[in-house]
This record gives C-alpha cells, structure tokens and sequence, in this order.
C-alpha cells in the first residue's frame, strides 16, 4: 500500500509569555513552532476510527513542563525531564472552526514548581500520550513570575 503524501498536517504553534507577578508586566515573550509527534498524529486517527478506543482517552487534558534540553523528534514518547503538569479544563481548550485550529491555554502561577527551571514543554492526551513537543529558553521559577503556555494546533495543507 502507497502512504499518503503530506498534503494534510496538523502544526503546533507554542506562545510562551513570562510576566512579573507583582505587576504583570511582559518580561520575556517567545514563539516556536512545534513537533507533533507520531502519537499525537495517531490520537487523531484513533478519534475519527472510535471503534477500539475510547474516545476519552484521546482528549487533550494536559500541558506539562519539563527542563530538558534535546531537540524534539516526531517519536519522542514524553518529556525528556517532567517538571509541573497543569490540567486543562474546557475553556483551556478552545476550538475555532473558521480558523481550522484549536489553542490551549495554560500557566505556571507564582507558586507553582519554585526553584526549577523549564526549558520544554508538551502537550498529552488523558491517556498520557503526548501529542506535541517543544524545547525553549530556559525560565527560572522564582516565585516572582508567571509562564503561560498558548499552544495552537491546527490542520494545513
């Protein structure tokens, strides 16, 4: 069987904004573009098949934080050194059709890991598999700042 060629993919695009708690001013703003890995590809077509899975497990709950430093591969299994998990509820998960695309949205509050440094984050399926991965500039957890994640995931052609 010939595989289908690459004309339809899903991209990951990661926003990573760090603002001083006391005042919530800006301090460092990045964005990368992301690896979706092959499970993140396979929660996809496991969600349109349904019939040997259940669909739950494949619900995006969950962006973790991690203080690796690899570069990210399609086959990577997890983080290469978890840190925080922040869960996502239903308005961290937000889909926009006219876009083609679905954000989540989550942050690192003030108190949250203190002391750890983060460098990579992913995003992961109930069933913890990740989806999606990505190393950035390493972020210090002061206890003075916080780090939101908004992780757009769309289908291109």
């Amino acid at each position: 069987m010939t595989p289908f060629s690459d004309n339809f993919r899903l991209r990951g695009d990661l926003s990573i904004v760090v603002r001083r708690a006391s005042d919530k001013r800006i301090i460092d703003r990045q964005l990368i573009r992301n690896t979706i890995t092959f499970d993140g590809l396979h929660g996809v077509l496991r969600l349109l098949k349904q019939d040997d899975n259940d669909p739950g497990d494949y619900q995006i709950a969950s962006i973790r934080t991690g203080t690796g430093s690899t570069p990210p591969t399609r086959d990577d299994p997890g983080l290469e050194s978890p840190v925080f998990t922040i869960a996502l509820s239903p308005t961290s998960r937000q889909l926009s059709l006219s876009t083609s695309e679905l954000v989540l949205s989550a942050t690192i509050g003030v108190g949250d890991a203190v002391g750890s440094t983060v460098s990579e984050a992913g995003w992961f399926y109930a069933n913890g598999q990740m989806g999606g991965r990505q190393i950035h500039a390493p972020i210090p957890l002061t206890g003075l700042i916080t780090v939101s994640y908004n992780w757009r995931i769309g289908a291109t052609t």
